[in-house]
């Protein structure tokens, strides 16, 4: 049932991907807003209103085809603030701070999920389950291990799901991937991937929970430790329950354009992952006092 309540304690990411073998792709089928008749309207909710949220709800309100219909958050000022955009543009739309209950609604069609890292796999899976489609931004799942699920998930109630790695849309990229495999360099043996963001200090703090929201249902399946940093928002891409660095904000892209240039549908046959913020002492847990026990070859 739609309508059946969720317990939070049983989504845990040990749960979740207990029995999976890791490594699975998330290959999915594309959601197309152009699918239904020209006459049906795909009704349209978004959870997770930070920067994509909010890029996607500012889309949304005008996008032929889509009609805006819901928008969750769990931070109750982000929610306001995205409901006063739909606002002005003509939409009245229902509101929540928990995604179950967007999830219930028999007035959405499809979901785009646009939170941090850890809710991806679960909320996908959910929203399935639920008889909705799905727009899930990227990284597609916090871990390789939830991946297998997802695809499970989605072939299991017949649902559309899409990840959002815009490169492939881009319009020079695909032009230069089509010269690229007409042979006109040759056939590629190896791409270096230079990309230069800065990335300021994200501070320190007395341990400590926020008191503008529901923390607990913030961190869902993630462990709800106290934050150890000022800000909560934006900053979880540093701390691994609920991130995956750069590697996983950032670096999805280029790393993705690199293996479409050079059709790359596979999976790696080995990986190395080493790195981490060296320029910065802050309660990141990239930070180079702490990685140094992470480091590791998989191959």
């Amino acid at each position: 049932s739609q309508k059946e309540e969720i317990p939070m304690n049983t989504v845990t990411r040990l749960n979740f991907i207990r029995g999976t073998a890791a490594g699975a792709a998330c290959a999915f089928p594309p959601l197309r807003l152009g699918a239904a008749a020209s006459n049906e309207e795909i009704r349209v909710a978004v959870i997770g209103l930070g920067g994509k949220g909010r890029s996607h709800v500012k889309m949304l309100v005008k996008f032929p085809g889509a009609r805006l219909t819901a928008l969750c958050d769990v931070d109750p000022q982000r929610l306001a603030e995205q409901v006063a955009v739909a606002k002005e543009a003509g939409l009245t739309v229902a509101t929540a701070t928990d995604p179950r209950r967007i999830l219930e609604r028999k007035d959405v069609d499809a979901v785009v999920i646009a939170t941090p890292n850890h809710w991806h796999a679960v909320l996908t899976a959910w929203a399935c389950r639920a008889g909705k489609d799905v727009y899930v931004e990227k990284p597609v799942s916090h871990s390789i291990g939830e991946g297998p699920r997802m695809i499970e998930a989605a072939r299991r109630h017949g649902r559309i799901v899409q990840s959002g790695t815009q490169y492939r849309s881009d319009e020079g990229i695909r032009a230069a991937t089509a010269w690229i495999r007409e042979g006109h360099i040759g056939r590629p043996r190896f791409a270096h991937i230079a990309w230069y963001e800065y990335r300021p200090s994200i501070g320190r703090a007395a341990p400590h929970r926020p008191e503008n929201l529901d923390y607990d249902l913030y961190c869902g399946p993630a462990e709800a430790n106290p934050l150890t940093r000022p800000k909560l928002h934006y900053d979880w891409h540093w701390v691994w329950s609920t991130g995956d660095g750069d590697l996983g904000n950032s670096g999805v892209h280029p790393i993705d354009a690199c293996r479409f240039m050079a059709g790359l549908t596979g999976l790696p046959r080995r990986a190395m992952c080493l790195g981490g913020r060296f320029g910065v002492d802050d309660r990141s847990e990239e930070h180079t006092s702490e990685l140094q026990s992470r480091l590791h070859l998989v191959c």
